[in-house]
Parts: C-alpha cells; structure tokens; sequence
C-alpha cells in the first residue's frame, strides 16, 4: 500500500505501476473525483489530505509538481518531489 499526503500546498501526481492497484481509505485515505486510475497509471491530488492505494506489483515511475509525504504499508518514506 502507498499512501502520498500534501504538505499544505495543491499537489498533483502521478505514478505508473505494473499489477493491479485500488483506492483504498487505509491510513485515513480519502476516495474523491481528483484521483483516477486509468489502465497503469494513478493520477492525483493532494493538500493535507492522505490519498491511498492498495497494488500488487510494482510502482515504475513517479512525477508530481510539489513535494509530498509518502509512506508504504504505514511507514514513512520520507519525502517525494516532482
């Protein structure tokens, strides 16, 4: 599971997996209209607000246009940049 969180400011993301991946409310994950699944890539929003995801498989790439929390499975990873 991965779980990317604003740090205040509007970010937008997106990232590319092979598997099968689902939104999930885990970890305080909203589900809302900003984020989108389409055929191997997630594109979303965030400000403050968790967005989670349940995959098996990898995640490939990754871009965004502020930075933002993320963590796996619950644990931090620190943080992403675009």
């Amino acid at each position: 599971m991965i779980t990317i969180t604003g740090r205040g400011t509007t970010a937008h993301y997106e990232f590319e997996f092979v598997g099968d991946v689902e939104k999930s409310t885990s970890h305080g994950g909203t589900i809302n209209s900003f984020d989108e699944i389409h055929n191997s890539t997630v594109t979303g929003r965030t400000t403050r607000e968790p967005d989670s995801y349940v995959f098996n498989g990898a995640i490939t790439d990754y871009s965004g246009d502020a930075p933002v929390d993320v963590a796996f499975n619950g644990a931090p990873t620190g943080i992403w940049m675009g």
